[in-house]
């Protein structure tokens, strides 16, 4: 069986064709590629992911112990009530050649992690409401001292990264921070 088109057959087949093909290139954007995670590289700073407004106010690290503590001041911009809790955290080290050394979240086996608001927010926070969080990250790797030389220590850390999922239903979108250790307020001891 043989097929016969005429010229304006073959003309409208190629132009749907095209029409689907240059529709497809739209679709890129639906790939994660990565457009959903809000970086910043200093605080105070503000990242604003899924119409919630997150700004990391403070950060103190401890190298001698491992701990990391930030506070997160959170405004909900969305019509539906979010729940700001631990698991809604993660904090991650990274080393000079930026390999991840350490990742601290609910549950990991490196660390521990937890998150409190302060006296007289409560969850969920509806729309246009805030709170602060403190986060605790313990388990980070500590400062190695030389036994030969003590003046001579070196920290293992060269960047903490602090992440915040405002809704885990869509926890590919995340504020993020990427702070060098250097940067953060020494913890009081």
């Amino acid at each position: 069986m043989s097929t016969v088109f005429s010229r304006r057959s073959f003309l409208k087949y190629t132009a749907v064709t095209a029409v689907a093909v240059a529709g497809t290139s739209l679709l890129g954007g639906c790939s994660g590629s990565g457009a959903e995670t809000a970086i910043q590289t200093t605080y105070p700073s503000d990242n604003v992911v899924l119409k919630v407004k997150s700004t990391l106010e403070t950060l103190e690290y401890d190298p001698t112990d491992g701990h990391a503590t930030f506070t997160i001041h959170i405004v909900n911009g969305r019509k539906n009530p979010i729940v700001v809790s631990p698991n809604r955290f993660a904090v991650k080290a990274y080393d000079k050649n930026n390999n991840c050394i350490a990742n601290i979240f609910v549950g990991s086996t490196q660390g521990s992690l937890n998150a409190a608001l302060a006296p007289g927010d409560t969850n969920p926070i509806s729309r246009g409401k805030e709170c602060i969080c403190t986060v605790i990250a313990s388990g980070l790797p500590k400062v190695t001292v030389n036994t030969e030389n003590p003046e001579d220590t070196e920290c293992p850390i060269a960047s903490l990264r602090i992440i915040y999922t405002p809704d885990t239903e869509y926890n590919e979108y995340t504020a993020n921070w990427i702070i060098s250790p250097d940067t953060a307020v020494p913890a009081l001891g």
